[in-house]
């Protein structure tokens, strides 16, 4: 509207003049930036493989037109915020909205690559105030992208105001990346692929960067700004004041009682050392078999002998039947006997308390003996032999078989040499006094600390 009614309130030979310089400019902007008809026709053609994601140059230079209206909108900030209107204490915030800044005319307006006009609210610059320096964040909402860039701003040597930006060698510059391409931001080709083109919203947006831009290089600054480490202090360093006296009357005072921490000699205080014994007992279970405390079981002891006759063989004009084992007792044998039809032999392993006084020398092995005899039913069924055999009469006793265990302590000493220490004052009278200062942990005996120390 500003410029219609220019023109019409100016509209003379000098006015044609600058407009036919303008469209010469704007023609040969396009001619510049956009490929001629042949790439258009190729662009055209290739439209029919966008399915496959493919990213067209035409969306790089938008990327461009937005960050061209980023630093548009950061440029018209910093002649706006001068000192007074900068904030004034740490960690305060200022800020100016797109609807401000255009209210302000400090800015011309601008649209997005669709032809809309980016958010008044949404799209500001926001000045922090930080210990030594100024952080302004420069955010842009379209309704295509949205991104932001951070400039640093202080009052440094280079300065010719008050405050300046911060020179691009003293930070490192990070890559711009388009929010659409995910790709780095670089200088518009020649070449595009884009299937529609809309003239309308070209020649707005480089009408407007025409008139927002005056350099003809840019320089996009975005930096995180990261927090000033705390240094750590150094240690304080300090000495300390010692003195010693020489010459003059010395006397001493009483020994103290020997002690087994080492004492260090100065030049007020005489240690002596000396030698002691120092026994150490020490004590250590010992085992043994309590005779007051038998340990009890039942045993069965031989007691006396019986014999026994029993038919080892049997004959019969057919087969022969038995009946079942019967228990005859300990057999005490000194030959391994073999089980037969009629007798079986199970060995024992503990023959001590069956063998008691009931065993004569030469016994190798005790058996417990079964026997068994024919069915008598059968009436050809007759014994041809018979056998008789010595075995052992046993009864259960009660016996001894052991004693518990009893546990003592038995004592052990070990004696060693150990050094012992004493001390007496000394205090010398009369004498001259020297002072000096040196390091806090001086092992001088000659010399005493006083107490005193400072800083270096």
């Amino acid at each position: 509207m500003y410029t219609e009614k220019r023109e019409k309130e100016s509209f003379n030979f000098k006015s044609v003049i600058l407009q036919f310089l303008f469209v010469a400019l704007f023609i040969f902007i396009l001619m510049w930036l956009f490929p001629m008809k042949s790439d258009l026709k190729k662009a055209m053609n290739a439209s029919t493989n966008t399915t496959k994601g493919e990213t067209t140059d035409l969306s790089i230079f938008y990327d461009q037109i937005f960050n061209n209206n980023v630093v548009s909108m950061k440029e018209a900030a910093k002649s706006y915020f001068t000192t007074p209107r900068l904030p004034q204490n740490i960690g305060d915030k200022v800020k100016l909205t797109l609807g401000d800044m255009l209210d302000k005319k400090i800015i011309l307006p601008f649209v997005d690559s669709k032809g809309k006009q980016c958010d008044l609210e949404g799209s500001y610059v926001e000045i922090t105030k930080y210990e030594d320096e100024f952080v302004m964040k420069v955010n842009l909402k379209c309704s295509d992208q949205e991104n932001y860039l951070l400039v640093y701003m202080g009052c440094y040597d280079y300065c010719q105001t008050a405050i300046c930006e911060k020179n691009k060698a003293d930070i490192k510059t990070p890559t711009v990346y388009s929010a659409k391409t995910q790709k780095p931001v670089t200088q518009p080709v020649q070449k595009t692929e884009q299937k529609n083109i809309n003239i309308t919203n070209i020649v707005n947006n480089i009408n407007n960067t025409v008139n927002n831009v005056t350099n003809n290089t840019v320089n996009i600054i975005i930096i995180t700004p990261q927090p000033t480490p705390t240094p750590t202090p150094e240690p304080k360093k300090y000495i300390c004041e010692y003195s010693k006296t020489t010459g003059g009357t010395t006397t001493y005072g009483e020994w103290s009682a020997w002690q087994e921490q080492e004492i260090k000699a100065t030049s007020t205080l005489q240690v002596q050392r000396g030698k002691k014994d120092v026994t150490t007992t020490t004590y250590k279970d010992v085992i043994t078999k309590d005779l007051s405390q038998p340990i009890y079981a039942t045993k069965e002891v031989g007691v006396s002998k019986s014999t026994v006759t029993y038919c080892a063989e049997y004959s019969s004009s057919s087969s022969i039947s038995y009946g079942g084992w019967q228990k005859i007792g300990y057999v005490a044998l000194r030959y391994i006997p073999n089980d037969t039809a009629t007798t079986r032999y199970v060995p024992v392993s503990d023959t001590t308390w069956i063998c008691k006084s009931q065993c004569t020398a030469g016994v190798d092995h005790v058996y417990m003996m079964y026997k068994r005899t024919a069915n008598s039913s059968n009436s050809s069924t007759k014994c041809t032999k018979t056998n008789t055999i010595s075995y052992i009469n046993t009864t259960n006793v009660r016996v001894v078989t052991g004693y518990k265990d009893k546990v003592t302590k038995q004592e052990s000493k070990e004696t060693k040499t150990i050094y012992v220490y004493r001390s007496r004052p000394v205090r010398t009278t009369g004498g001259s006094t020297q002072y000096k200062w040196d390091v806090c942990d001086l092992t001088d005996g000659t010399w005493t600390f006083t107490g005193n120390k400072k800083e270096v």
